[in-house]
């Protein structure tokens, strides 16, 4: 292949590209292994389409690991090591040459920890240290000699404005300043949360913002507001986003913003409504015999009818989480497998065979067992949701039914190593299902007394499952 013709399949296929160009230098590991280490690395469809180019515009790379290089070309060497690999090269300095774990980028170079550390005279106390930030005039500046403004803010951006706008009023440029930025001295956040991914905040903007704003609107803080206060608000008629108050205050009580609040979490005690089996086993038995619907639907639809499996744990499966041995057809959600009733295990090995994104209409080859529209990569959590909602199913309510009437029939150890959710959820949902281990230890015993195991208790109602 040319590379005009590499370059059209980084567009096209840039996982598949950036595997064969990686099995082509390295013989210790399989296609799959490298796939997988590829695909952790790419990232989204843009970050691997640039990764892509950048290997076929320079395969030595992957041998000699000199930059300059995407960044994403040095993480891939370093997890390819990681992973195994020998014939390929790990990242190297450009300034000292030598291997690195971990690199640093200066543009398009790498560089070791030691290359990138800048040293040079402090403006501020003289002293030749490493330059940890430069200050407004942008003279280096090291980490004990930070750059102090006791200005009033207000007084700084009021001469910016009236230098663009005459004649502003510093009422009207504090009232702006407070209702843009109206709680960034109220509550501070730690630094390493301002600067660090959303994920980390231990409690959301939204919730911070609807209590706050409820405070100001009574000329209230969380130093000045009172318990009196918070239940009068708390009790009132215009009450609203309750839960989402709760989690702000007991989060400034842990971080010591407040001392005299108190928001108690409400314990869950189980479904707040009815559980509507009987509309939960009417939608399985149209999945299980209504053949125009697509049968990864189909399938889909029914591990979160009888498994309670939420559309992220279903997009999550692989092919290697469905297993047949001796004619039995078992499916992997945590420790225990679960056996497979006839026509759901017909609908799991017919997936398996075809495989078919919902992007692409041929079969593809991905270890996913509901395959993405990009590839290499399986479908997303949105898009199996809305496929599942397509058939009329409330995701919710049916997982909540599903689970409370697994949670009538099995204990909670069981519950939990089965459908791979967490002990505590386990015990929740037997506790609200007033579920039983005697029953359940009682009724295994009288099962293994049967000798006949065609003949179902009594008590049992007809499994739609098995046709």
């Amino acid at each position: 292949m040319t590379t005009a013709d590499f370059l059209d399949r980084a567009v096209a296929d840039p996982i598949g590209l950036i595997t064969d160009l990686v099995a082509d230098a390295e013989d210790e590991l399989g296609p799959e292994a490298i796939r997988i280490v590829v695909t952790a690395v790419a990232g989204g469809r843009a970050k691997s389409r640039r990764l892509a180019e950048a290997l076929a515009t320079r395969p030595a790379v992957l041998t000699d690991g000199l930059s300059p290089a995407p960044r994403a070309v040095g993480d891939l060497l370093i997890e390819l090591r990681k992973a195994g690999a020998l014939a390929i090269s790990p990242s190297v300095c450009a300034d000292r040459g030598k291997s690195l774990r971990s690199l640093q980028r200066q543009g398009r170079d790498w560089y070791c920890s030691v290359c990138v550390k800048e040293t040079t005279q402090c403006a501020a106390c003289g002293n030749t240290r490493r330059v940890t930030f430069r200050d407004r005039k942008g003279l280096p500046r090291c980490s004990m000699c930070p750059d102090h403004d006791d200005r009033d803010p207000v007084t700084v951006i009021q001469a910016v404005i009236t230098a663009i706008a005459p004649g502003a009023e510093r009422d009207a440029v504090a009232e702006a300043l407070r209702r843009s930025a109206p709680h960034r001295a109220t509550v501070p956040l730690p630094r390493r949360w301002d600067t660090g991914a959303r994920a980390r905040r231990p409690v959301r903007c939204r919730d911070r913002r609807l209590v706050l704003r409820r405070l100001e609107n009574q000329n209230l803080t969380l130093v000045t507001c009172r318990q009196t206060d918070l239940e009068r608000w708390m009790t009132g008629d215009d009450a609203r986003h309750r839960r989402e108050a709760g989690h702000f205050v007991r989060w400034a009580l842990s971080q010591k913003i407040t001392r005299d609040l108190s928001f108690p979490a409400v314990r869950w005690n189980g479904p707040s409504q009815a559980m509507d089996d009987e509309a939960r086993w009417d939608t399985a038995r149209r999945l299980l015999h209504d053949h125009i619907l697509k049968p990864e639907d189909r399938l889909a639809g029914l591990l979160l009818l009888l498994y309670a499996q939420w559309p992220a744990a279903i997009s999550r499966l692989t092919v290697d989480h469905i297993e047949e041995t001796d004619g039995a057809v078992r499916i992997h959600f945590g420790a225990v497998p679960v056996d497979l009733p006839g026509p759901v295990a017909e609908l799991a090995l017919q997936q398996v065979a075809a495989r078919r994104s919902h992007a692409v209409l041929a079969r593809t080859d991905s270890p996913w067992l509901f395959p993405g529209g990009q590839p290499g990569r399986s479908i997303s959590v949105w898009a199996m949701g809305e496929r599942l909602r397509e058939l009329v199913i409330r995701l919710a309510e049916t997982r909540s039914t599903a689970l409370f009437q697994l949670a009538t029939e099995l204990p909670a150890a069981v519950l939990a190593r089965m459908l791979g959710i967490d002990i505590t959820v386990a015990v929740k949902w037997q506790r609200a299902a007033a579920g039983d281990w005697a029953a359940y230890a009682a009724e295994i015993s009288r099962r293994d007394s049967l000798h006949n195991h065609e003949v179902e208790p009594a008590t049992r109602r007809p499994d739609p499952r098995n046709g």
